[in-house]
């Protein structure tokens, strides 16, 4: 027989034969499940590399002040090599009411901490310049409501970058004070103030959300100094943001600030250690879970299978076909079975994909996460499916081909 007549055969067996078409779905399922768990997986792994690379607080320190100075240890941070700024934490953002405002945006934006040397890369316009003041640089997707906390964005709301360079907003923020009994926050005195957008930047980049807009340090030191007047306990955290050039630095600059005697150096954002170790032993079990059943699935359903068949081979045998003749057409017809699977499993992932991305998952790219599927899923998955699965399957035709044609014959 012709290899074309092989697969013709095994076609036409697995359509007629039920309990290969059962085995057909769960190779599928199997794979199916298997590709989703890795894709999980690579992209988990990515996006930590993505935030511990773009994410601007993993190059944050936060330092406790030496309270024994003068100026609280800030100008002997200052002098170690690859730290770019120190900053009292209380003045990194503080969030405000602004004239985006309108009947499908609340205008809630946060103003971030910002100098003229550190700023986001520039997509249209100029950065933060020396002496500027009430200026600001705003992302190009902007989007000013507080519903990006959530995650929840409408794609016809964004304003239109076109629109943003050079245009000039109010923000609103109040003076906030403790009550006579020093109990509850009152507000106290509205505030109005005029910003102009001289730049864009893309947020994606360093995952920032949409409505986060740098302004001059000297302005939100001001904005917030106002907010607490009284400089109340409840607004006075003394601790300093280090910002730290590059993330490859952070080991080398806490190093250098614990010698120098500063307690409590810490990053402001990392990784939770626990929540990456409980993903790495689910992702084990799965995946050990998935190939266990495969394994099961060839050695207990596969074998049923042929052993079924084994007085079909017997009188095969009887009247002439070789041990090796029959070993080739039911390996291609498994193998067969094995591809297919294989196929339609990658079909179902690309659409059950693209669905969650265009739907559930699709808000994420707009602060930086960008979920991919890897070619690599679709190696490993070709080397379980169909590679071990084969294999395995091998081990089942090998023993009942070699059966003596009594036995088989018999066996009906």
């Amino acid at each position: 027989m012709r290899i074309n007549d092989y697969i013709k055969k095994s076609m036409i067996d697995i359509i007629r034969n039920r309990k290969k078409l059962y085995l057909l779905i769960i190779i599928t399922f199997c794979s199916l499940i298997f590709m989703f768990v890795i894709l999980f997986k690579f992209n988990f792994n990515q996006y930590i590399k993505d935030n511990i690379n773009n994410n601007l607080g993993f190059r944050i320190l936060e330092v406790s002040p030496k309270l024994e100075v003068a100026d609280l240890g800030e100008n002997e941070l200052l002098s170690i090599e690859h730290i770019l700024d120190v900053y009292n934490s209380k003045y990194n953002s503080k969030i405000v009411e602004s004239s985006f405002k309108s009947s499908k945006l609340d205008g809630t934006i946060e103003l971030l901490y910002g100098t003229a040397t550190t700023y986001p890369n520039i997509v249209l316009g100029r950065g933060f310049k020396e002496g500027d003041s009430k200026v600001a640089i705003c992302p190009q997707n902007f989007y000013p409501d507080e519903s990006v906390y959530q995650l929840k964005l409408k794609e016809e709301n964004f304003i239109s970058e076109d629109s943003l360079l050079n245009k000039k907003f109010t923000i609103k923020y109040y003076e906030m004070n403790f009550d006579s009994d020093n109990n509850n926050l009152v507000t106290g005195r509205e505030y109005n103030e005029d910003y102009e957008i001289i730049g864009l930047y893309d947020n994606k980049q360093i995952m920032n959300l949409n409505n986060q807009c740098y302004i001059m340090s000297d302005d939100i030191i001001s904005i917030i100094d106002k907010v607490n007047p009284n400089n109340d306990m409840e607004f006075n955290n003394t601790n300093f943001y280090v910002l730290i050039d590059s993330v490859d630095n952070i080991d080398y600059v806490m190093n250098k600030i614990k010698n120098k005697n500063f307690i409590n150096v810490y990053q402001k954002n990392s990784i939770d250690e626990n929540l990456v170790d409980m993903v790495d032993i689910s992702y084990i079990v799965l995946i050990t879970i998935v190939i266990l059943t495969i394994i099961i699935l060839d050695l207990a359903y596969v074998k049923k299978i042929i052993i079924n068949d084994s007085h079909i081979i017997g009188l095969l045998r009887a009247i002439g076909y070789d041990k090796k003749t029959l070993k080739k057409m039911y390996f291609i017809e498994f193998l067969i079975i094995n591809i297919i699977a294989y196929l339609i499993s990658i079909f179902l992932l690309v659409i059950l994909f693209s669905i969650l991305k265009t739907s559930v998952l699709s808000n994420m790219a707009y602060i930086g996460i960008n979920l991919t599927i890897s070619p690599l899923i679709f190696i490993l998955n070709f080397i379980i499916i169909v590679f071990l699965s084969s294999f395995v399957t091998t081990i089942n035709i090998n023993k009942v081909c070699n059966c003596r044609i009594i036995e088989l014959v018999g066996s009906e």
